[in-house]
This record gives C-alpha cells, structure tokens and sequence, in this order.
C-alpha cells in the first residue's frame, strides 16, 4: 500500500511529484527571499553609538543598516552590541558578497547561507533594502519548505523499510509496546475509515529504529553512522512535531545552525535514496 503514494500500482511507474528533484524544483523555485524578509531599518552614520543602540533595542533589532542621511542608500551596517560609544559610522562594517541576495534568490538560498550566518541583507534596486535573520524561519514559508523536505524524509524511511524487511518480518524488531502503539493508532485511523497498513502507523522514531537495524536500508540512503542517524531522525521528529503543533518558535531552545545542518544533511539522504528507488 505505501508504494501507491509513488508509483502507479499498475504500471509501476513513479507517480508525477514524488521525487526529490520534482519537489527540489518547487522549494527552489516557488519559494523566494521575498516571502521571509524584512525592510532593513536604519540609523544615519552620525548617530551617537549609545543612542542608536538604545533605540534598536528599544525594537528587539540585533543589526541595521547605516546611511549617509535620511532615505539615502545603506552604506553598510552594524551590530547592536558594536555600539557602545563614538559615532554609529565608527563601528559601521561593509557589506561582502557572501552576505548577500537578491529578493528573487530560493528561499534555500538563504536557508543555506543561514547555516553559518545570523543574518544576510537583500539587495533591491536601490542597493541593500532588506534583511533575514534566523528568527525569520519561523514565517510560513520557511515552515513549508522545512515540513516539505521532513515529510518526503518519512516516506522514504516507510519505502525502505518495506523494500528491505520481508513481509512483516520488521515486526520482531521492535518492542511489544512499540508495536501496541502502533495497532492502537491503525485501529482509530479505521475507525475513520482510513485503510491504512501497520507500518504507516509507525511512529517516525520507531521507522528510524528500523532502518538503523537493516544494513539494506542503511546502504540505500547511504547512511554510515547508525546513531547519528537514529539522533538525526529523533531531531527531525522534533522539529516536525513543533511544525504540526504551531510552536511560535522552532528552533524551541536548539540552535538554529544545528537544525538547518540537519535539514541539509535529510536533503543529501533524500538525492541518494530517490537514485535507488528509481532501480
């Protein structure tokens, strides 16, 4: 049953938009800066450095940009915690290209450069007009992208662990209470006439378990470290539970460079597994 969401079930061929790549393109190209960023606020270069500070504070700002006057383009920017004393312009640091995209970039552009970076600029047709710190991840569109690439991770767990355990056989290799779990939510979900198989029913914990102890599974999504895989499948658990629950903010307490590594290290696995599920 879990193959009819891929692949027709009478011609086996793989269904249209179920592939990394398909859904690649899409994130990439539908989803763009512009959905996450905001206008950078300002302070002119003259300002003194302790009354700016107090001001961007006073609004939760960590940076701004600096301008020669009033409306004038950004020269560059600072952080709030530079601005202890002297002028704004004294501890004014330069734009550099990495630091920078345009409103047209991918969204995964920015998730990307987010990895390593607490904030970038957007350019615009006046120069730098707005900013995207990590914060900004927690709007709608960064919350798609980030539920899309978990999701399809999920399927391909439910596809591998049918592909590589014989029939039920994958059923000895979780505990009694696992398994209870599971019968219990197939049950409700058949109350509501939802015809589902046991291993959809899985927690995402339990699938992540069953691939670590299949050495077919872990060859198809090119997984060397077992543990590291089973930690990487509980963060993922994580973060996709904050998603479907609306907690405010994702990261909940964990660094944000973390979980965007995480995010790039599932799209690595998802490019691997869909060249095996194609054989």
């Amino acid at each position: 049953m879990g193959r009819v969401l891929w692949m027709s079930s009478g011609t086996g061929v793989r269904r249209q938009g179920t592939t990394w790549g398909e859904i690649s393109d899409l994130l990439e190209h539908g989803i763009t800066v512009e959905s996450i960023y905001e206008r950078i606020s300002c302070c002119g270069k003259d300002w003194p450095a302790r009354e700016a500070a107090a001001l961007l504070r006073s609004h939760s700002f960590d940076a701004a940009g600096v301008q020669e006057g009033n409306g004038g383009p950004v020269l560059g920017y600072v952080l709030t915690s530079d601005l202890q004393d002297d002028r704004v312009d004294k501890h004014m640091r330069p734009f550099i290209p990495h630091d920078l995209l345009s409103f047209a970039s991918p969204l995964a552009d920015a998730l990307r450069a987010l990895t390593t970076l607490s904030l970038v600029f957007v350019l615009g047709r006046n120069g730098v007009e707005g900013i995207i710190t990590r914060a900004d991840l927690n709007k709608p569109a960064a919350r798609m992208y980030v539920f899309s690439v978990i999701s399809l991770f999920e399927m391909h767990l439910t596809y591998w662990i049918r592909n590589s355990y014989r029939g039920a056989s994958w059923r000895e290799r979780l505990s009694a209470g696992r398994l209870e779990k599971a019968e219990q939510l197939q049950r409700l979900r058949q109350e509501h006439r939802q015809d589902l198989d046991l291993v959809d029913c899985l927690q995402f914990a339990d699938k992540g378990r069953l691939i670590a102890k299949s050495d077919k599974a872990l060859a198809a999504l090119n997984v060397d470290g077992v543990r590291e895989f089973e930690s990487l499948v509980g963060r993922c658990e994580q973060l996709r539970n904050n998603l479907a629950h609306g907690q405010a903010d994702l990261a909940g307490g964990t660094d944000w460079g973390a979980i965007l590594n995480d995010i790039s290290t599932v799209q690595g696995i998802l490019e691997y597994s869909d060249t095996q599920v194609r054989r």
